[in-house]
């Protein structure tokens, strides 16, 4: 469901942290921090970003990148011009927050792919972003081990009028606008992230009556049974307050494999 919130099946997918300043200052992770997942099937990729941002804006009109926005960079035959976006499957794309959802195309970027959904929605202390693209519209053909260029970036402004700060996954300029030999390189991987399934109902009966309330009918009711976990994974920390910083955490294998994640607040 595109609705801006972090279903259960984002769990399984790697979180990359959004941290390259690319342009203003450092600032802190209260102030601007963010992350992104992705996914994707047969049909569609999926982008879920997470900002953290105490003040959100939005007063530019068409200067849409003076606001609290996501941008999502996509070179679709991962042809990684230097010189110019080619018009084709090459884009910017972008969702400002306060602003129906609208999917904005960039200055140099293709047309906005047909079927492109957005859904923003304000949380505890930001906003999350989820974003639907068709892959037969943004050039990619959904086979294990493809390449598409990608980045994501993200646009703070905290007092009106020009931004104040941009922050990517993978570039380290404010140049990926004009140039998709800048984006980081996506790779499609095949490993089947399970559907979650629902708890479900179990009937279950009333007692018999007393030797005084004559004769009833059992009337089932249902009660719901979380589902169980084929695997236990306990991890113990030895950590210090100092070291306990608000963010997304990953358990890897060595091999890549990712075991847990978990969002945590500052000092747990």
């Amino acid at each position: 469901v595109l609705d801006g919130a972090v279903d259960a099946l984002w769990a399984g997918a790697n979180s990359y942290p959004v941290a390259n300043v690319t342009l203003g200052t450092a600032v802190p992770a209260s102030d601007l921090s963010a992350s992104f997942r992705a996914l994707y099937d047969a049909a569609n990729l999926y982008l879920l970003v997470q900002v953290s941002d105490q003040t959100l804006v939005n007063d530019s009109g068409t200067g849409w990148y003076h606001d609290d926005t996501v941008e999502v960079f996509i070179d679709g035959d991962y042809s990684r011009s230097a010189t110019a976006y080619d018009g084709v499957n090459d884009f910017q794309l972008a969702v400002r927050y306060n602003d129906g959802n609208v999917v904005i195309r960039g200055s140099n970027s293709a047309p906005v792919p047909a079927g492109a959904q957005a859904s923003l929605a304000t949380a505890t202390d930001g906003y999350v972003l989820e974003m639907t693209l068709p892959l037969a519209q943004i050039g990619v053909t959904p086979v294990d081990g493809a390449l598409l260029g990608l980045d994501v970036q993200v646009n703070d402004d905290d007092d009106g009028g020009d931004r104040d700060s941009k922050m990517a996954w993978w570039s380290t300029d404010d140049n990926t606008w004009q140039y998709p030999s800048l984006f980081g390189t996506g790779v499609l991987n095949q490993t089947l992230i399970p559907t979650p399934v629902p708890p479900t109902a179990t009937p279950t009966m009333t007692p018999p009556p007393g030797p005084n309330e004559g004769t009833a009918t059992p009337t089932p009711f249902p009660t719901y049974e979380p589902p169980r976990l084929n695997t236990c994974l306990r991890i113990n920390f030895d950590i210090g307050p100092d070291s306990a910083r608000r963010g997304t955490y990953v358990v890897q294998e060595v091999g890549g494999r990712v075991l847990a994640t978990w969002w945590a607040e500052e000092g747990w």
